[in-house]
């Protein structure tokens, strides 16, 4: 029994969620509309050491944030 077959995450995220705010013109003379984007909802990762990962998507599919959030920016 020891440590043998132990995984060891070395990147984990459980149910990451990621909003980004912000305001909508809507005329020149109408007050500004706030408004909320999510760019990411209930994201589970998990990346073990030495596993190789590829990210791919759509434009706008949230590649980069996820790359950003995995950074620590």
């Amino acid at each position: 029994m020891g440590f043998n077959n132990m995984v060891v995450h070395s990147i984990q995220f459980d149910g990451l969620s990621v909003e980004y705010h912000g305001y909508k013109v809507r005329g020149l003379l109408k007050p500004l509309q706030k408004i909320t984007f999510l760019a990411l909802k209930d994201i589970n990762l998990r990346i073990s050491e030495g596993e190789n990962v590829a990210i791919m998507g759509h434009n706008g599919a949230g590649k980069s944030t996820l790359l950003r959030v995995i950074a620590g920016q």
